[in-house]
């Protein structure tokens, strides 16, 4: 899917069964699935902005790339179980905006 995604420039969203199913009852997932989808298709889900002007014209300088990232690792195998652990380690990057939307126009 992600190929096809990237080759064909096709926007794509895939959302299990039961994560569809139990979202109308789970806000937070909802706003999430609807949050990426957005930005999937060149739209801005949040907006900084700062009391101080100058402090707000500093931070939005154009030459500026704001990178944020983040990690989550599965909890541990538990062994009394003699359980595997498939849920693997996800890194998330967000970018600037502005950057993002340079991206798509190259």
């Amino acid at each position: 899917m992600k190929l096809v995604e990237a080759t064909e420039q096709i926007v794509t969203q895939d959302v299990k069964t039961s994560t569809a199913l139990s979202a109308p009852k789970k806000w937070q997932t909802l706003d999430n699935i609807v949050n990426k989808t957005n930005l999937k298709l060149g739209g801005m889900n949040f907006d900084l902005r700062l009391e101080s002007e100058r402090a707000q014209k500093s931070i939005m300088d154009p030459g500026r790339l704001i990178i944020g990232l983040d990690i989550t690792h599965p909890p541990a195998i538990n062994k009394s179980k003699d359980k595997d652990n498939s849920v693997p380690s996800v890194v998330g990057v967000s970018l600037f905006i502005h950057t993002l939307a340079y991206l798509r126009s190259s």
